[in-house]
C-alpha cells in the first residue's frame, strides 16, 4: 500500500462511492414510480455488473491483437496501362 498520500487512499475511494450513489439517486429521484422501473428493467440492471466483467475480460483477450493484423482482400487488382 502506498503511503504517498499519507495512507488516505481508502478515504478517497469512499468519497467517490458516496458521490456516485448521490449522482445515481439524483437521476432516479425525478422518475415517476412504476412507469420506468418494471421487472424487465430490473433484470437488465442486474446484468450490468456481469457485462462490465465480461468487457474487462475481453480487453485482456485482445492483448497482442494490434501486432497481428489480418488484411482484408478487396478483389483483383487491375493495372490501367
Amino acid at each position: 500500500m502506498s503511503l504517498r498520500n499519507g495512507g488516505n487512499e481508502w478515504t478517497m475511494a469512499i468519497k467517490w462511492w458516496i458521490l456516485s450513489v448521490a449522482q445515481v439517486s439524483a437521476m432516479i429521484l425525478p422518475v415517476p414510480g412504476g412507469q420506468l422501473f418494471t421487472k424487465e428493467v430490473g433484470k437488465a440492471i442486474m446484468k450490468v455488473p456481469m457485462l462490465a466483467v465480461t468487457m474487462t475480460g475481453n480487453l485482456f483477450k485482445l492483448k497482442g491483437a494490434n501486432k497481428k493484423f489480418i488484411h482484408t482482400e478487396h478483389g483483383e487488382h487491375h493495372s490501367h496501362s
